[in-house]
């Protein structure tokens, strides 16, 4: 679960959005101008695979025992550990009973996820999440060594496979239970290249906020229309001139399925 290696200059992200409605434009206006990412629920995503760990109890009755001594004593270290191991055997068999639950409802309930990608050319990605090629695509660029604890650093990285991870409540440590928890998907979805922030309160603000000029370029789909052109336009015209944005502009290229940016001056 380490984030990305970030080369200041080099490393690129890009996020995706649609402007077929007024609540999309909003969204898109909400980053460009206001510098924030909304941090998406995983109940809200798209593939009912994902945030859905399978989870198991597997393991000796001493690694049971050891463990739940082990949080035990994490939780209140007055506790000796006498006294946690009679505390034992009813702590872990109430995680037996209600403690996929309970990890299922903080997921749901106060996680938030910022969904990125590490390419802005994948006609897929620009026909689920930007509308079919008629929405935008904004560039986000590590310029500085600032930016990579402010944002760049916060980023880790989605892993695929084809088998649904497994939580071990009595084996796997935070690390490994957040990697199979938020940052595991199916193979079906590795050409998202995706990387992911996570906030754990979304349920206290559901943003996400960065510096203005780490965005260095907004990309419109070969489908935009004229309307909307302008609203980006428009918008990046109200930023500050020392953080302006390249513009692009995306064309079907004329011998392979693929796209070509050109700038807009």
């Amino acid at each position: 679960m380490d984030s990305i290696p970030v080369i200041p200059g080099r490393t690129l992200l890009y996020k995706y959005r649609a402007l077929e409605t007024d609540k999309h434009v909003e969204f898109a206006a909400d980053i460009l101008l206001n510098h924030r990412l909304f941090c998406a629920s995983p109940g809200s995503f798209n593939d009912p695979f994902d945030c859905a760990a399978r989870h198991s109890f597997d393991a000796t009755e001493a690694e049971k025992i050891a463990r739940a001594v082990a949080r035990i004593q994490k939780e209140d270290p007055t506790v000796s550990v006498e006294e946690a191991r009679k505390m034992a055997p009813t702590r872990y068999r109430s995680a037996e009973q209600d403690g996929p639950a309970r990890l299922r409802s903080v997921i749901q309930e106060q996680v938030g996820v910022v969904s990125l990608s590490g390419t802005c050319d994948n006609l897929l990605l620009w026909a689920h999440y930007a509308s079919a090629h008629t929405g935008i695509c904004i560039e986000f660029r590590a310029s500085e060594a600032a930016h990579v604890d402010l944002f760049f650093g916060s980023s880790l990285p989605v892993e695929y496979q084809k088998e649904r991870p497994v939580i071990q409540f009595c084996r796997d440590g935070v690390k490994e239970s957040v990697q199979k928890a938020l940052l595991t998907k199916s193979t079906d979805w590795e050409y998202e290249k995706e990387r992911r922030i996570i906030k754990q309160d979304r349920h206290v603000d559901p943003h996400f906020a960065f510096a203005p000029e780490i965005i260095t370029a907004v990309y419109l789909g070969c489908r935009i229309s004229t309307q909307h052109k302008s609203i980006v336009v428009d918008g990046l015209r109200d930023r500050d001139s020392s953080s302006s944005p390249k513009l692009y502009q995306a064309k079907t290229a004329e011998t392979v399925y693929g796209l070509e940016f050109e700038e807009v001056s």
